[in-house]
């Protein structure tokens, strides 16, 4: 597994959350909380490259991973924390990625989100 990790952003190991992951490069950085990230999984078809910007909004406690340049989808996943009016704290994971052909289909974003579901609630109750 090779990694180029970048400073303050929670993708440090996104292999605990992709499952599959190889290798990871961040070839860019935008800003403290902005950075552009380059992904090699490796799925039943072959590996697969995800190329996406990072953002962080400390304001909106929002991460957002715009896909780039993807062959096959366009989108984004959000990952937000969130207070509800009785105090309960929400963590809302939210996948948005759309084929361009109307036949492909989507990939399973199951396993991903409940690893990352349950690495947040681990962290919420440490």
């Amino acid at each position: 597994m090779v990694y180029i990790i970048e400073p303050r952003c929670c993708n440090r190991r996104p292999d605990k959350y992709v499952p599959m992951v190889k290798t990871v490069e961040i070839p860019r950085r935008f800003s403290d909380g902005s950075v552009e990230r380059i992904m090699v999984a490796e799925t039943p078809k072959g590996d697969i490259t995800i190329n996406e910007y990072i953002s962080i909004s400390d304001i909106t406690k929002t991460v957002v991973f715009l896909l780039k340049n993807d062959p096959n989808y366009y989108g984004f996943v959000t990952n937000t924390v969130f207070e509800a009016q009785d105090g309960t704290t929400i963590l809302d994971y939210t996948v948005n990625w759309t084929p361009y052909k109307k036949e492909t289909e989507g990939p399973d974003m199951a396993n991903s989100i409940r690893n990352a579901v349950l690495h947040a609630k681990c962290i919420a109750e440490a």
